[in-house]
């Protein structure tokens, strides 16, 4: 199990570790209402294309500009249209989705107890994927029951240039928290986007059922709090 002892920083991944998701049927909505809004730039065959290549674009993204700015630059150049309305289309519709199907997100069990008691031990840092404009992390952290500046650190598309499971994006956010790897703790869900943090000394913990040799796994929040007390 990686030593708790002196940790100062949690990074807290969101969807599957803090809030619960029905993702497949969001990601199936979410990409009917981006084509759907997109009617009046580009075919939905085209707008369906755009939808899909959007990862792949963010991917290419190594520290230049934000995820946010790459967004826009990707769709305008899809759909012959000014950054600045791609940026707002964008920015609108991932708005409207996350309000409209907010019904697909849950807080996770124990989330409350959690958070209550890791913010008086621990430095917070929600290190969701930076794929979403603020405002949608905003909206999404209101789900949690807890207000943006709760954290000391939340991870979007404006403020990062990077986006998991880049090893460049952990070093990222030390690098804008001015934290050192021995002073955080990664907490996640996925073994493919989250534990790519101890290739820098960060150790992980996964919530749920996924097993990994890079990781340490317990079953919930409940059991991760009981740890990390034992440990303070």
């Amino acid at each position: 199990m990686p030593n708790m002892f002196d940790k100062k920083t949690l990074l807290l991944d969101l969807d599957g570790t803090l809030l619960m998701s029905r993702w497949p049927g969001f990601a199936i909505c979410f990409s009917l209402y981006f084509v759907f809004k997109a009617f009046r730039y580009a075919s939905p065959y085209s707008s369906f294309r755009t939808f899909i290549s959007l990862r792949d674009s963010l991917l290419k993204n190594h520290g230049g500009q934000s995820n946010a700015v790459m967004i826009a630059q990707f769709i305008a150049s899809e759909w012959d249209v000014s950054e600045q309305e791609a940026r707002r289309f964008y920015d609108e519709v991932c708005y409207e989705v996350f309000h409209r199907f907010s019904f697909f997100f849950k807080p996770a069990d124990h989330l409350d107890e959690f958070l209550s008691w890791v913010s008086k031990h621990y430095k917070l840092v929600l290190a969701t994927n930076p794929v979403w404009p603020k405002k949608v992390a905003e909206l999404r952290v209101s789900w949690l029951s807890r207000s943006y500046d709760f954290f000391d650190f939340i991870s979007h598309g404006e403020n990062m240039t990077t986006t998991k499971p880049s090893v460049a994006y952990y070093q990222e956010i030390l690098k804008q928290t001015h934290m050192e790897a021995s002073d955080a703790l990664m907490v996640g869900d996925d073994i493919v986007k989250d534990t790519p943090a101890t290739e820098l000394g960060i150790p992980v913990f996964l919530i749920g059922s996924s097993m990994s040799p890079l990781a340490c796994t317990v079953s919930n929040l409940k059991d991760l709090k009981g740890v990390l007390a034992h440990d303070t």
